[in-house]
């Protein structure tokens, strides 16, 4: 069962890395995607490429964090230095440049394939078909976001409970991108009160301690902030709803969203208190669960820190396989069935939003749909919100204020 799974699974993957290739080299995604041009020539993976780009520049001993000449649009390094140590050789740097943005890609088209094809429905290929050819998803896959990786790294921290392993995986992502820090709660699952407190005071203090030691390459990073947002339809956050409320006097907008996101806290409160604690993560130290809380705190405090939003959607994926596995396995499942449907919906209209605003569809409208797309994603962003408080009340009531009767 498990290599018939495999192979199928490795079937699809590659059925969708090919209709994506397609999709690129035949420039169908553009300009939904804004192409990236040097002098004529498309450019591909241009997120992971100018990392090797200044690799090659501060091996010239440029300070990349000022300046990058090696770059044709001169972008300056924002990420951490330990990205700056790329073991790169003149004979390797077509691995970097091209095989290795490739084989990410791949590796995360098979992961989200095996997320949706855990049972295996004809339902679910379509539902498959939604995330994969999302605006979002293909917009990562062809700059080679070096989200991807932090998102790979979040599946493995899911998957192996092996500690120096953990600690290893959260040191090295959050000296890469910062926020990853809050990867730490990963320790929350652990049964002891002792360990729990152990682990996220040891790895917190070596992250800040080694932050500490590049401080002059953070102050760099944060005077080269403007490189960080985006633009139009590709910024989002949570202050760019609201500059956009503010600039546009769509006040109904956020009354919807409240009303919605008061139902939402009903049906979840609901669901809480059903004897099956659906949406109580934190209960069960399983993949599905530690993948599903790892998920939802990341993308929350990149929606709260940064305003291109939007490149870190595809860490929403990783709520995928507690919903698909939690799916119609009892009378109470309606909610995880709410919240699925919503999900899906939320990728396929944002999709379609984006590729009204950047093909210039409707741009008498533009403002309503940047909107439309802010609202939605704060509706999302609130009953995630929601669900990881709830979940943390639940676990500090249950490790240290529990009293047995």
């Amino acid at each position: 069962m498990f290599k018939y799974n495999l192979i199928t699974n490795l079937i699809i993957s590659l059925f969708f890395s090919i209709i994506i290739t397609l999709l690129i080299y035949n420039k169908l995604i553009y300009p939904t995607i804004i192409p990236i041009v040097q002098e004529g020539t498309l450019i591909i993976f241009r997120d992971w490429q100018i990392i090797v780009i200044s690799n090659i520049c501060d091996g010239k001993g440029f300070d990349v964090y000022v300046e990058n000449p090696c770059d044709y649009w001169k972008s300056r390094h924002v990420y951490g230095k330990i990205l700056l140590n790329l073991p790169l050789l003149e004979n390797n740097l077509f691995f970097y440049f091209r095989l290795f943005p490739i084989i990410i890609n791949i590796i995360l088209i098979y992961q989200i394939t095996s997320f949706f094809l855990i049972k295996k429905r004809i339902s679910n290929f379509f539902y498959l078909s939604a995330y994969v050819f999302s605006a979002s998803f293909i917009l990562a896959v062809e700059r080679a976001n070096i989200d991807i990786v932090i998102f790979l790294i979040i599946i493995l921290l899911a998957k192996y409970k092996n500690l120096l392993f953990n600690y290893f995986l959260i040191i090295f992502s959050s000296l890469a991108k910062f926020y990853p820090i809050v990867l730490i709660s990963i320790f929350l699952f652990s049964k002891s009160v002792k360990k729990i407190s152990i682990n996220i005071l040891t790895s917190t203090i070596i992250i800040l301690t080694l932050l500490f030691l590049q401080k002059e390459s953070l102050i760099k990073i944060i005077n080269n902030k403007s490189q960080f947002s985006g633009f139009g339809i590709y910024e989002f956050s949570v202050f760019g709803f609201l500059e956009s409320l503010n600039q546009n006097n769509y006040y109904l907008f956020i009354v919807l969203a409240i009303l919605c996101f008061l139902f939402a806290i009903y049906k979840i409160n609901y669901s809480l208190k059903e004897s099956n604690k659906i949406f109580f993560i934190l209960n069960n130290d399983e993949f599905d669960n530690r993948l599903f809380f790892l998920s939802s705190i990341i993308i929350i405090s990149c929606y709260l820190t940064f305003s291109n939003f939007i490149y870190r959607e595809i860490f929403l994926l990783g709520l995928i396989p507690y919903l698909i596995n939690n799916l119609n396995n009892n009378e109470n499942d309606r909610n995880i069935k709410y919240f699925f449907y919503f999900l899906t919906l939320k990728f396929s209209l944002s999709t379609a939003l984006i590729i009204l605003e950047k093909n210039r569809i409707l741009p008498i409208y533009d403002n309503f749909i940047i909107l439309t797309k802010h609202t939605i994603d704060l509706f999302l962003m609130i009953v995630l919100i929601y669900i990881c408080s709830v979940n943390l009340v639940l676990f500090f009531k249950n490790k240290f204020f529990y009293i047995k009767k």
